[in-house]
């Protein structure tokens, strides 16, 4: 296995998979810029299937366009169970977990949760 093999993806959610699963990494484009939009691969935000367990890990963004955000807490929102329909993917990863890290970090009252995914590409 090659330095190539491996990549270091962090996303800003739960996704606690176990080592030694396979995964599918989806990546979408998306709009960016205020007055002259452009379309943009975002790397950071990938949707995360693991192929062992049938399980998917994703971020709100890929179940609803959600245009502000509150800091008093609300009850769960019903978010539906597919991928919102207009996203447009554009690549898909498949690879081996190698490693994984989950943790929370917290700024004053503030909390985060993010995962740490060290994955093989499957070739």
């Amino acid at each position: 296995m090659s330095l190539e093999d491996k990549k270091t993806i962090t996303v800003p959610y739960v996704a606690p998979i176990p080592v030694g699963h396979r995964v599918e990494l989806h990546f979408y484009m998306e709009e960016k810029g205020v007055f002259k939009k452009q379309k943009a691969l975002n790397p950071y935000l990938p949707l995360i299937r693991d192929l062992d367990t049938g399980v998917e890990y994703g971020h709100m963004d890929h179940y609803m366009k959600v245009l502000g955000l509150s800091s008093v807490p609300l009850p769960p929102h019903d978010y539906p169970l597919s991928p919102r329909s207009d996203l447009e993917w554009t690549d898909i990863i498949k690879a081996r977990v190698v490693s994984c890290r989950v943790l929370t970090e917290a700024w004053s009252d503030e909390y985060q949760a993010q995962t740490t995914l060290v994955i093989e590409l499957e070739h």
